[in-house]
């Protein structure tokens, strides 16, 4: 080996790489015939010396590949092996060396070394690699196919001719059914062969069997063999056990069997599959069908019932036998219970078992019932026990025991019907046998434990009865000489007329020879004498009223008599007005006893005329005397005259008085205004005296009484009253007037009526609205005050009305200004109309110019038209008319109005119909609710944008103003665009914001936000508190007013007017009940009757004034009637422990009916509970039932819609006026006017009759059209969302807050009265107070009708959200 001299020192890093290396090896895997590439990598310069030596391993070929220093890496030719098949190269960059070397065989495979050598060092540096040859595996084929016969052995071989490198992999597999491979051996590392071995083939070994050889690198190869097996027949389909009803239809045995050698016929055996159990065909109800694979039974017997087998036959042999059950079934037999003629006796207090037995197939259920009496003595079958193994046990046997008794033996034999029951039967009779038990004796049929009081002479049976089996003999005798009174053991004797000589003490003593025991039982029998009289009686008695009467009684008897009074058949003893005497007992003989007793009068008064009698008694009876009273007296008034309200020359009043008197003869007098009236007005019937009063005028208005007078003097008198109603008539009243700006103008207004008229003013323009006003004060006049006032005079007879017009010097003012007013979206050949509205005084001229060019635009001209200016002298409009081209899409239009104050002008313009703008001038209001809780209702009103051409609809986004995220509200068209959002939160700052939307697309812009803070809750009217009544089924609520109501006229005493106390169930989904309390006083209690006083029940209590103002309710509480508030602890027993209770000891079906029965009448009753009540408490009186009151201040509260009774209707009754007529038939929605409410309250004042009339006085407005109100849980929803139910989810980015907003001009508040706070009596808004009136709206085709302003009744939409939680609250329109 050459070497060469190292001239540097190197350090060098040897290492090689080749194709398809495995990472981490020192192995090059090169498949036959390819090219084997070596890599070796150095650290060296060119330069350097070194000696690259390949050579293979234990070979002596010179070097593949040599290098000298500053020489090229070259392949050494004196190679004989290698040099023609190698190629060396260096690639740029690389430090180290490629050797690729050709056409690898099988004789290449070897270790090869890589040296270099250091002449610095005494070591050389080698690298090894180790070259080895893949050779895909090859498998010697030898007989395919093997034909063997059950019990020989199988030997698969499989064995390779080539294929490196070794070992190889072997694994055998096996074709399933479904021509997969499934693995029968693990994968096995072999050199040349491994071979399969099956011991003992049967019919599961046939099939075809792979074996697949591969080495390490993935190459592989496969042999099929198939191995075919000779076998017995094996029964693939075995018979399945079959049940079958005895002697009814047919059953069959079926069996399929697989042989592979000849043909296979079939062999039956019975019981075992033994030759000598083999059927032999024909047999009694067996036939053999479809070539001997079906055993078909026929009506058999239960003898036959067995195990039965098929079996296969061929060349080979039988195979193995296979069987299944046949079960014939059949129905109970005759019962066997082991008894004497049908009788078991036993003693009392002993065990004892009763069996019952049959045959049956299947086994047999076993009932055992028991027949006894029930209480109406009805034979009723009651079930004792069911089991399987027919035994009765009973223990400790008691006289109850004694009964006929029947066992059932039951099953269900029939194969076709297994529901059908099959049933027999037997009845025996127990019989136990006990000694004499509960002994009595009575007297006359009554049993006593304390002496038996009987009355002399009478007749009296003493009677010995027991229980006791067999009967008892008796034998009755007397203490202490114990002789036997009764013959021949019966059980009675008897006293024709007894006497005081046979009292004493008898005893009875009953026996039973066969149990040899007896019992004894005594009683003590005391004789009475009945009172008797001793003094006549007293005759009638007369007396003048306030004089003293005695009546007295005297009687004796045994035991000492007792005496009380009675009047008319009522017990009157212990009366006040009656004093009794007894004088000291006196014995007459040695049994009797005298008394004495006095009824006295002191004072007596006409109403103690009577019969009055006097009882004697004692326990052998009674008598008694009667004496007839009779005072005489002056008139007593019984019927007072009542008081009357009459409309004026209405009906007719009739005044009715009725007296008694003794003597009865009675004369009348009648007195208006103390005044003594004709006679001839009068009708007088003895005791009866009627004064008419025709066609009542208002000067009948005052008192009217009457008097009455008998022989004995002047009695009594009463009074009623008249009221005369007669309407309003105003009686003073301003003229119009003509002002300049800034002067101060003063309407006052006077009127006259009964009720006591109430005067208010409003407005023509807006409806503006100004209650309990008689001078109106204008101070400052502007212009827009120039208007036609109103004053408005109302009583619940009728109304009057009067106006006045203010015309204030002014110049011009176009009121056209919104852009939904001034913009029109147009198409090509739409006519245009842009209406131009002036307000001034006086009247001036309207022109319309051309924008542009400043030309005037005249009537005719270029197919414009021009209409003449309309109006009054508050106000007139110019219509400019032009049909749409498009040389006008987007031209601007002037319309000036000028008289002799100055001029006004505004710009119109027609544009192509497209998208909204978004809203103007976002404003909101809010009016505390009467609610449990306190909420506020928010107004929003707004001024819309330009309406794109196209109906345009409204999204409000709001949010509390601590939340993240703005809420979504569909609004739609809103009517004077207003929306009101009901029961919101008190003390809370909403955010709001909103978008326009027509059918082309929403506003590209939110209006600005609006920040509202509500109003805070106010504190409550009054404190109210409940205590539990004794009764157990009533509640008291007492109250203390704290503050009182501030709307009152003039002269009228601040006070709250009514209250209301609604109540109902908690947790139950029942009604509240709501009484009214009429005559509030600053300090008041009030009895809620009829309750339950097991419930739990929940209180509220608010207060009211006549006018419409309310105190907020008060939440009073919860407790039980009978045990006040709720604990946790109460364990209070239900009806159905009761009733449960009550079934347990009854024991009976009858008991349990009486009780379902009672439970059902107690319910009815419980749901016809009254509510209204007659308790008075000082001036605290209920007059109203509560069927009559139906206010939406107690309907807010309602958790549930269907929990509301006046959800349909929203009407607060008069007192004295019936339920009124169904609101949906009043009205038509297209041609009635319709007010809006501006009561929370709904109440229909005295008087008004008429729909769609709005009082003033009450401000209560009766049902809008076509539809009744709803309330859902105090939350209100709007009902015409049906028609856009959809959510927007593309709206733009919600708006943010802005911080430098100015929060004041945000929370910008509708103004009061007259939209300016210069009115003198404008006043404050009060929490409850209802807002001012806005316009009235009449209801068109292409839009939905408008709900109530402000109000409780809104429209009700299916899709309401009401968590609370999510604040999801929808709002109602207006």
């Amino acid at each position: 080996m050459e070497k060469f001299v190292l001239i540097a020192i190197l350090r060098a890093t040897v290492s090689v790489y080749g194709a398809n290396q495995i990472t981490g090896s020192d192995v090059l895997y090169v498949n036959n015939g390819a090219t084997a590439s070596f890599k070796w990598v150095f650290n060296f310069q060119d330069s350097d010396i070194l000696l690259l030596s390949v050579n293979t391993e234990s070979s002596t070929l010179p070097d593949i590949v040599r290098k000298a220093p500053n020489s090229p890496i070259s392949v050494n030719s004196k190679n004989s092996v290698y040099a023609s098949r190698t190629q060396v190269s260096r690639p740029a960059g690389m430090n180290g060396i490629i050797v690729d070397i050709n056409t690898i065989g099988i004789t290449d495979e070897n270790l090869f070394f890589c040296k270099v050598i250091f002449l610095d060092q005494s070591a050389d540096v080698v690298n090894k690699t180790r070259l080895i040859v893949v050779v895909a595996p090859t498998i010697s084929v030898d007989q395919p196919k093997l034909f063997l016969t059950e019990g020989d052995n199988a030997y698969l071989k499989c064995s390779v001719i080539a294929g490196n490198p070794r070992p190889l992999l072997f694994q055998w597999f096996k074709l399933d059914s479904n021509n997969v491979e499934q693995p029968i051996t693990i994968e096995v590392q072999a050199n040349n062969n491994f071979d399969y071995n099956i011991s003992q083939v049967n019919r599961e070994s046939r099939g075809s069997y792979i074996c697949r050889v591969k080495n390490i690198r993935g190459m592989q190869d496969s042999l099929t063999k198939i191995l075919d097996v000779r076998y017995r027949p094996v029964v693939v389909s075995p018979p399945l056990n079959r049940s079958i009803f005895e002697q009814v239809g047919t059953e069959e045995f079926n069996c399929d069997a697989d042989g592979n050698s000849g043909t296979t016929i079939y062999k039956w055996y019975r019981d075992k599959p033994t030759p000598e159990n083999e059927i032999l065909f024909p047999t009694p109800y067996i036939l053999q069908e479809n070539d001997g694979k079906r055993l078909k039974f026929v009506k058999p017997p239960r003898s036959i019932a067995t195990n039965y087998y098929c079996a296969g036959k061929n060349d080979l042999g039988i195979g193995e036998a296979k069987g299944a059950y046949l079960n014939v079934t059949y129905v109970p037999g005759e019962i066997y219970i082991k008894t004497e003629n049908g009788v078991i006796n036993s003693n009392k207090g002993s065990n004892i078992t009763i069996t019952c037995q049959s045959d049956a197939n299947p086994p047999a259920l076993y009932q055992w019932f028991k027949y006894e009496k029930d209480l109406l003595g009805i034979v009723q079958k009651r079930l004792l026990q069911s089991s399987f193994s027919g035994d009765l046990n009973l223990y400790y046997l008691t006289t109850n025991d004694s009964a006929d008794y029947k066992c059932f033996a039951i099953n269900y034999p029939d194969t076709l019907d297994r529901y059908k029951e099959y049933k027999t039967e037997k009845k025996i009779s127990l019989n136990v046998r006990y000694g004499p038990q509960q002994t009595n004796i009575t007297v006359n049929d009554v049993l006593s434990l304390i002496p038996v009081e009987v009355i002399e002479d009478s007749k009296v049976i003493i009677k010995c009865i027991s229980d006791s089996n067999p009967p008892a003999i008796y034998n009755i005798q007397k203490i202490p000489n114990k002789i036997q009174l009764n013959a021949n053991g019966e059980n009675s004797i008897t006293f024709s007329t007894i006497k005081v000589e046979n009292e004493g003490t008898y005893e009875c003593i009953s026996i039973n020879s066969v149990m040899n025991n007896n019992e004894k039982r005594q009683v003590q029998i005391v004789v009475t004498i009945k009172p008797k009289q001793i003094d006549p009686v007293p005759g009638d008695l007369e007396s003048s009223e306030y004089s003293t009467v005695s009546i007295k009684c005297h009687a004796t008897g045994k035991p000492s008599p007792k005496i009380y009074w009675q009047r008319y058949g009522a017990n009157i003893t212990d009366d006040s007005v009656i004093q009794q005497i007894y004088n000291d007992k006196v014995f007459v003989t040695g049994y009797l006893t005298t008394i004495q007793g006095e009824l006295k009068f002191n004072n007596i008064r006409y109403t103690d005329s009577a019969s009055y009698s006097c009882i004697v008694y004692n326990s052998g009876g009674f008598y008694n005397q009667t004496t007839k009273v009779s005072v005489s007296y002056k008139p007593k008034i019984t019927v007072r005259p009542g008081n009357f309200t009459r409309l004026e020359d209405g009906e007719d009043v009739k005044f009715v008085c009725e007296a008694i008197a003794n003597p009865s003869s009675i004369s009348w007098s009648w007195f208006f205004n103390e005044v003594e009236q004709s006679s001839s007005s009068s009708i007088t019937q003895q005791s009866t005296s009627t004064f008419i009063r025709t066609f009542p005028k208002r000067i009948d208005n005052g008192a009217y009484r009457c008097e009455a007078r008998n022989e004995i003097g002047t009695g009594e008198s009463a009074i009623g009253y008249l009221v005369v109603q007669y309407p309003p008539s105003i009686t003073e009243f301003p003229k119009n007037q003509v002002v300049n700006e800034s002067a101060n103008i003063v309407f006052s207004c006077k009127a006259d009526g009964i009720p006591q008229p109430q005067i208010s003013w409003s407005r023509a323009s807006d409806n503006k609205f100004e209650k309990f006003v008689s001078i109106l004060n204008i101070n400052n006049v502007k212009a827009v005050d120039k208007d036609e006032y109103t004053c408005n005079a109302v009583n619940s007879v009728g109304v009057d009305s009067k106006k006045v017009k203010l015309l204030v010097n002014d110049k011009p003012m176009i009121l056209t200004k919104n852009p939904s007013e001034t913009k029109f979206g147009a198409t090509i050949g739409m006519m245009v109309n842009l209406i131009c509205s002036v307000s001034s005084y006086p009247i001036g001229t309207i022109v319309w110019k051309d924008k542009s060019s400043a030309t005037l635009i005249r009537d005719g001209i270029n197919g414009y038209s021009i209409t003449a200016p309309v109006g009054n002298e508050f106000s007139q409009k110019s219509t400019l008319s032009v049909s749409a081209t498009n040389e006008l899409l987007g031209k601007e239009y002037l319309c000036q109005a000028t008289n002799d104050y100055g001029s006004d002008e505004q710009v119109f313009s027609i544009l192509a119909k497209g998208k909204p703008d978004m809203i103007y001038q976002l404003t909101a209001e809010d009016v505390i609710q009467p609610t449990v809780p306190v909420t506020v209702n928010i107004t929003l009103k707004w001024i819309p944008g330009y309406g794109g051409g196209f109906p345009v609809e409204f999204i409000l986004l709001y949010k509390e103003s601590n939340d993240a995220n703005f809420r979504q509200q569909y609004i739609g068209a809103a009517v004077g665009n207003v929306f009101v959002f009901t029961n919101r939160k008190t003390s809370t700052e909403y955010v709001f914001s909103m978008l326009s939307k027509n059918e082309r697309g929403i506003s590209d812009q939110y209006s600005p936000l609006l920040k509202f803070q509500t109003k805070d809750a106010p504190p409550p009217v009054a404190t109210v508190r409940m205590e539990p009544d004794p009764s157990g089924t009533a509640v008291v609520i007492f109250w203390t007013i704290t503050q009182l109501p501030s709307q009152r006229k003039p002269g009228e005493i601040s006070n709250w007017d009514y209250g209301l106390i609604q109540y109902r169930i908690v947790d139950k989904q029942k009604d509240w009940t709501v009484n009214k309390i009429v005559e509030i006083g600053t300090n008041g209690s009030y009895k809620v009757s009829d309750l339950n006083g097991e419930e739990y029940y929940e209180f509220h209590f608010v207060l009211f004034t006549n006018s419409g103002e309310f105190g907020l309710p008060v939440d009073v509480g919860k407790l039980y009637p009978k045990a006040g508030p709720r604990a946790e602890e109460r364990k209070a027993m239900s009806k159905n422990d009761i009733i449960a209770i009550a079934v347990g000891v009854g024991g009976t079906i009858l008991l349990v009916l009486v009780i379902v029965l009672f439970i059902m009448i107690y319910k009815k009753r419980s749901s016809k509970i009254t509510y209204t009540s007659s308790y008075n408490n000082g001036r605290v009186k209920v007059d109203l039932p509560t069927s009559a009151i139906k206010s939406d201040v107690v309907r807010a509260s309602f958790a549930r819609e269907d929990e509301d009774p006046f959800a349909n209707d929203s009407s607060f009754l008069d007192d004295d006026k019936s339920p009124p007529p169904d609101y949906q038939d009043r009205y038509n929605a297209e041609t009635e006017v319709v007010t809006p409410s501006y009561t929370s309250f709904g109440r229909l004042p005295k008087g008004v009759k008429q729909p769609g009339k709005y009082d003033p006085v009450s401000k209560s407005m009766v049902q809008l059209p076509g539809r009744p109100t709803e309330i859902i849980r105090g939350r209100y929803s709007m009902n015409n969302l049906e028609e856009y139910p959809e959510k927007y989810d593309d709206l733009p980015e919600p708006p943010t807050i802005n911080p430098s907003l100015d929060d004041k001009k945000l929370n910008n508040r509708v103004p009061g009265a007259f939209g300016d706070k210069r009115l003198n009596n404008a006043g404050n808004t009060k929490y409850g107070e209802p807002p001012p009136p806005l316009p009235n709206y009449v209801t068109s085709s292409h839009s939905s009708p408008p709900s109530s302003i402000a109000s409780s009744k809104p429209y009700h939409s299916e899709n309401e959200y009401i968590d609370e939680a999510e604040d999801n609250y929808v709002g109602y329109l207006v």
